[in-house]
């Protein structure tokens, strides 16, 4: 994993304030093998793929162009046209072409500023090792914007290991017609414990990214829509997320897991003596949320969830939440995996 990395301004402006970000035009592919010029590749995405495996947080960004009306620029114009429209300081662009043993790129950074080039990239490499080549000019690229903007590379920080424990309060809401028509979700209620292997596993786009796994249980309440009825549920459900951390008090996470659920259900239909049913059910579910970190060891959290419950007539339905998060272990991670 590359090393954490911190611009530091020689200009007087503090760090905080300063950003550089560096778009990425579509490639041009020439293949010579072929006799074909193709423009629509993905050397671009797999370059800025490289470039992010950086943890740069918000100091210094590469992503892909958003002007996908433009062809590949092939010219200092086209670079500083694209450049115009994504209102972009800088610009790298260029070609990869492929001949009968080898494959090359020739790649070029644009000032938008200056309105010229800045410097030249190039390396070559055997036909069957495009990833390699693509790593090579992403090195040289990163390493040339290292020299350049003063950048100071520093170690990656720890990891550690965390167990914690999610509480939150919610609504939940059937989202499919004959669950709504019969249930009007009220109050949802969970806990559970989360786990942390490492809470520094790998690097995507210059924010770095971990795993928890947890397992929680909830009660949910719900009364009749149309009919006089009411609905406890309790469940179980252990998700496996995905963490990004935007910054040392922000992350946004997602993912999914299985739950299996218990439910008692009172009806009264008009004309009908009135019933109570029991039935279980698995299912899935998905989540989303945001975590705020106040102080250590405690963390805000708001998540919206959907989740399926796999009944006779199968029940969708969505539950947004807000909670904390107890922290009440932490172990370095002595072995990084």
């Amino acid at each position: 994993m590359k090393p954490l990395i911190l611009i530091v301004v020689l200009t007087g402006f503090a760090v905080s304030a300063f950003s550089l970000e560096f778009v990425v035009a579509p490639m041009v592919f020439i293949d010579e093998t072929t006799d074909t010029i193709n423009q629509r590749n993905n050397f671009h995405t797999r370059l800025v793929r490289e470039l992010g495996n950086t943890e740069t947080g918000l100091q210094l960004r590469f992503r892909v162009s958003d002007s996908l009306r433009f062809t590949p620029p092939q010219s200092v114009g086209d670079a500083i046209v694209l450049a115009r429209t994504e209102r972009a300081d800088y610009v790298i662009y260029g070609f990869f072409t492929r001949r009968e043993q080898t494959i090359q790129g020739t790649l070029r950074l644009l000032d938008y500023e200056r309105r010229e080039i800045i410097a030249h990239f190039h390396a070559m490499d055997s036909n069957e090792r495009e990833e390699e080549l693509v790593r090579d000019l992403a090195e040289k690229i990163f390493r040339f914007v290292q020299e350049t903007y003063n950048i100071i590379t520093i170690p990656d920080p720890p990891a550690f290991t965390h167990i914690q424990f999610p509480i939150s309060l919610g609504y939940w809401q059937p989202v499919d017609g004959k669950w709504l028509d019969l249930l009007f979700g009220l109050v949802k209620i969970e806990g559970g414990v989360q786990l942390i292997p490492s809470d520094y596993v790998f690097v995507l786009d210059g924010f770095s990214h971990y795993f928890s796994l947890g397992v929680n249980v909830s009660y949910r309440f719900g009364i009749g829509n149309q009919y006089d009825a009411w609905n406890h549920s309790f469940s179980v459900n252990a998700p496996i997320l995905l963490h990004r951390k935007l910054n040392e008090q922000n992350e946004a996470y997602a993912g999914f897991g299985l739950m299996y659920s218990f439910d008692l259900l009172y009806i009264k239909r008009p004309y009908e003596d009135p019933s109570t049913e029991l039935f279980g059910a698995a299912g899935f579910v998905f989540n989303g949320g945001w975590i705020f970190k106040p102080r250590e060891n405690l963390f805000i959290f708001a998540e919206i969830r959907m989740e399926v419950r796999f009944y006779d007539n199968p029940m969708f339905n969505i539950a947004p939440s807000a909670g904390i998060i107890l922290r009440r272990f932490t172990q370095e991670v002595i072995k990084k995996w």
